[in-house]
């Protein structure tokens, strides 16, 4: 499994770091199918039917 990882040194002129985190910066990890997750999330939102028709295929 492959992560990445970033930072973000904007925290400190944003308006909702009290929300987010109490440091300088901001450490962000994701997997890099991250992006493949969100966008069957996606699908699944607009479409939530879709799994029943697929529990009663399988």
């Amino acid at each position: 499994m492959k992560l990445h990882a970033y930072t973000s040194s904007a925290c400190g002129s944003c308006e909702r770091k009290a929300q987010c985190t109490t440091g300088k910066e901001r450490r962000i990890k994701c997997w890099e199918h991250e992006g493949i997750l969100e966008f069957m999330q996606s699908k699944l939102e607009k479409n939530p039917d879709a799994m029943l028709l697929h529990k009663k295929t399988v």
